[in-house]
């Protein structure tokens, strides 16, 4: 489907019925790729193990952190979106306590190779939620999965550089552009 179809769609337009002989273009859906599920598999085992180098949890729950230099901890199961609001307001005024889930645990790092593993956990996770059918493919899913392909491709082949004792190199992503520049 055309751009210009999916506009038209998006805005409730339809054209004039078709041809008999004629696909109607709106019900062209957007797929995920298929392999999906083992590239986000993939991705998601060497983020986490990014994290566990860096001595982040990684454990799929939600975490609190009661300031600054405090280290994570684990929230009880079950607390409502309430009793978190609760706890951040109990929280002394300017100590910078944070809620979140494992995914985000890394996004303040000084560590480039954390944060770009926190941004890979972020989108598996989104993608996880898209295959379970929860909510409608978006093109930006389909360039979170591709972005996805692309980084389980780079991962796996930085597991031969662990393999052989090289020296780690952190994960960096460029730009298309970027590339074309060098």
């Amino acid at each position: 489907m055309i751009v210009l179809d999916r506009i038209r769609k998006a805005l409730g337009f339809r054209p004039a019925s078709l041809p008999a002989d004629q696909e109607d273009p709106f019900e062209d859906e957007l797929q995920l790729p298929d392999g999906l599920p083992d590239q986000i598999h993939t991705v998601e085992q060497a983020a986490l193990a990014i994290y566990r180098r860096h001595n982040l949890p990684t454990d799929p729950v939600s975490y609190l952190k009661r300031g600054p230099d405090a280290p994570w901890e684990v929230l009880p199961a079950g607390l409502t979106p309430a009793d978190k609001w609760n706890m951040v307001n109990a929280a002394p005024a300017g100590a910078g306590w944070r809620f979140g889930d494992r995914s985000i645990l890394g996004r303040q790092s000084p560590h480039e190779e954390v944060r770009n593993a926190s941004t890979l956990l972020a989108t598996c996770d989104q993608l996880r939620r898209k295959l379970s059918g929860e909510s409608p493919v978006t093109a930006q899913d389909i360039a979170d999965a591709m972005l996805l392909g692309t980084a389980a491709g780079v991962l796996m082949s930085g597991a031969s550089q662990v393999a052989t004792a090289e020296p780690h190199a952190p994960l960096s992503f460029y730009a298309v552009e970027d590339e074309a520049e060098d």
